[in-house]
Parts: structure tokens; sequence; C-alpha cells
């Protein structure tokens, strides 16, 4: 399903963006190595949508990242090129497989 189909709104698409930005910024999630492609990911298809300047969401994510406590033995360069790498791949897959996860029994 592409994202233009899923997201019922602008304001719908911002909240799911401060969502994943909160994540990746704060949140609690058991493996960070994953949440760290995730988040940038997942904001990267968001980003298809059009509702905010691509460079303007990068930066946001490159931010989040880079002010996580369980990043901090990661420098701001390889922080950039894990972000950068996840966003792009987000905005190249611009469609909602990861809302289909299978769920453990």
């Amino acid at each position: 399903m592409p994202d233009t189909e899923f997201y019922s709104s602008e304001d719908l698409a911002k909240d799911v963006l401060d969502y994943e930005l909160w994540r990746l910024a704060e949140g609690r999630c058991p493996n960070a190595d994953a949440l760290l492609f995730e988040a940038p990911y997942k904001a990267g298809q968001l980003a298809t949508l059009g509702f905010m300047v691509r460079d303007i969401i990068e930066s946001a994510l490159r931010r989040a990242a880079r002010n996580r406590a369980d990043y901090a033995g990661i420098g701001d360069s390889e922080h950039d090129t894990i972000v950068h790498g996840a966003f792009m791949s987000g905005v190249n897959e611009p469609r909602l497989e990861w809302h289909h996860r299978k769920r453990p029994a």
C-alpha cells in the first residue's frame, strides 16, 4: 500500500513523524541499534508525502540520534552516515510493509 493511501491527512503524517523523532531521541527501545535504522527509514517513507522539506526532516533525525545517550560511543559522522542511508532507503521504498509485521505467537 502506498503511503499516500494510508495517511488520511497531513496532520496524521506529521504526528507519526514527530513520534519517530521522539522515539529516536529518547524513546525506550530494546534494540537501540535497530532503532537507529528503523526511525530514519520510516521518516524517509513519510518524507515522500511532501508535507515537509526532506532536508529538514533528515537534519532533525541526525540531531535526535546525536543526542540519544545509547549512541554516545558513535561519532557524529557515523550517526550522519547511518541516518542518511536509512532515510534514503525509506524515501526509495515508500510503501507500508513495516505496518504488517508478524507478531510473535
